[in-house]
């Protein structure tokens, strides 16, 4: 009933005190004794109920049929008994209201944890829908977010009705409570929308929700808007918002924008590393690409090489003269002294450098069997530490250590004398290596200077030498 059309009942609530009167008050308004009489009330006792100096309702003790006043006494008792109603009421209010805010708390944290606890951007807005379409009690909740630099955003989550029909869609920064949000970074209450707006129309047209009050919350991460959250209509009472339920929504959108903050950090770190490891296997590809290519190449000059020593050899049958053929001895073993490197890349992971260990000690048992020093009695002493040297590096020492050897076993033992050519490689220092060739034949003429002599083998050696920095 209208409390204006009850002038007795009015007072009672303004002056806060029991009242009484029987049907025939002269008093009473026409229409309120009316009202008496079709009810068969005689006499109307108004008690109202007040806790904590705050009124919580009336109460009406009634005598139908006929007309009796109620004693003093009876007014207490009923006054007593009616304050005593409004405790037990404004407790049970109390206690549904401390419900609520424990829900709302645990429903909270829920949240919070189910953000946390994954990094996925479509789950973690899933989450975020879904926990707060529940926590309101609301008919649809949507996540809209900011579309990089154009004036646009796009539905990434949606949860209720119209939920499939919205979920995906892309809409224009315009004028509706969504945009304004965005736009403005403060929470806009839409508490009446009207069947005709262009905007939300599209969301009964496309999915049946008929929108008649719209909550638009900004999701802010570290100043940045990121997009708006939306409640659509509370399914209780007439639809509309409360304030409570705007700092519900706000309190939520708070760590939703971190946790949606962290989800675009988290695929924006997982696109980065799936470049880096596509650059890397590009990388990877080329690198085999040039190393089977460097491969082909060192193949193909040792054999190269094997061609012209191959000639050599083939155009030495046709030279009788010893000197000449000496000439030609020594230019095929300089050549695969040079095509034994090729080969060791080749045949080695490592293409930069080649373990010298490995090549001198090839190298030296060619020479030695090229000058069947092991049959005169010549013995091979070889003390090599595992050095690996560049390719600018190491055909130079070979053929360096090419010329010592074939001139200790050409001259150092005539006559078939018997002895030993050591061949030590020791490493000095970080920038320093000591190549050390020697042997226990006739020695060195004392009457030649091999610093400056006419033979092409020492000539060689002092230049190969001067070539390393030795």
């Amino acid at each position: 009933f209208v409390v204006a059309e009850r002038p007795r009942t009015e007072r009672v609530i303004q002056e806060r005190y029991a009242y009484q009167f029987d049907v025939d008050n002269s008093e009473i308004a026409p229409q309120e004794r009316q009202q008496m009489r079709d009810r068969h009330i005689g006499t109307l006792l108004l008690l109202p109920m007040v806790f904590q100096d705050k009124l919580m309702g009336l109460v009406e003790v009634v005598e139908h049929g006929r007309k009796r006043p109620f004693t003093d006494q009876e007014i207490s008792l009923a006054q007593l008994l009616t304050n005593q109603a409004a405790a037990a009421i404004a407790n049970a209010r109390l206690y549904e209201e401390l419900n609520r805010r424990l829900q709302e708390l645990a429903s909270l944290h829920q949240i919070s944890q189910a953000v946390t606890s994954t990094l996925d951007l479509a789950k973690t807005l899933t989450i975020i829908t879904d926990h707060t379409l529940t926590l309101l009690g609301v008919e649809a909740v949507s996540v809209a977010l900011l579309d990089g630099g154009r004036q646009e955003v796009w539905y990434a989550a949606a949860s209720g009705k119209a939920a499939n029909a919205v979920r995906g869609k892309r809409m224009i920064l315009g004028e509706d409570s969504m945009s304004q949000a965005i736009l403005q970074g403060e929470v806009v209450l839409q508490t009446e929308v009207a069947t005709t707006d262009p905007y939300y129309s599209l969301f009964e047209q496309m999915g049946g929700l008929q929108v008649r009050a719209v909550l638009s919350v900004p999701l802010q991460a570290q100043g940045e808007v990121l997009g708006a959250i939306q409640a659509f209509n509370r399914e209780n009472g007439n639809g509309r918002f409360t304030q409570e339920d705007v700092n519900l929504l706000n309190s939520l959108a708070a760590p939703a924008a971190a946790a949606i903050a962290n989800a675009r950090l988290y695929q924006q770190a997982r696109q980065e590393i799936s470049e880096r490891v596509r650059i890397e296997g590009q990388i990877q590809a080329s690198l085999a690409e040039k190393e089977v290519l460097l491969k082909e190449i060192h193949h193909r000059v040792k054999n190269n090489l094997q061609v012209i020593s191959s000639l050599i050899n083939l155009q030495s049958d046709y030279v009788s003269d010893k000197r000449a053929l000496e000439i030609f001895q020594e230019s095929q073993n300089r050549i695969r002294s040079m095509a034994l490197i090729h080969e060791k890349l080749y045949r080695s992971d490592n293409l930069a450098q080649i373990d010298m260990a490995d090549y001198l000690r090839d190298l030296c048992i060619y020479l030695f069997r090229a000058h069947s020093a092991q049959e005169r009695g010549v013995a091979l002493n070889l003390h090599v530490d595992h050095i690996y040297l560049g390719i600018n590096t190491a055909v130079p020492c070979g053929l360096l250590l090419n010329e010592l050897i074939s001139n200790a076993l050409k001259h150092g033992f005539p006559e078939r004398r018997q002895g030993f050519v050591s061949v030590n490689m020791r490493r000095q220092s970080a920038q320093q290596v000591q190549l050390q060739v020697q042997d226990d034949g006739v020695g060195f003429p004392e009457d030649i200077d091999f610093r400056c002599t006419a033979s092409l083998g020492l000539r060689l050696v002092n230049t190969l030498v001067g070539q390393l920095d030795g």
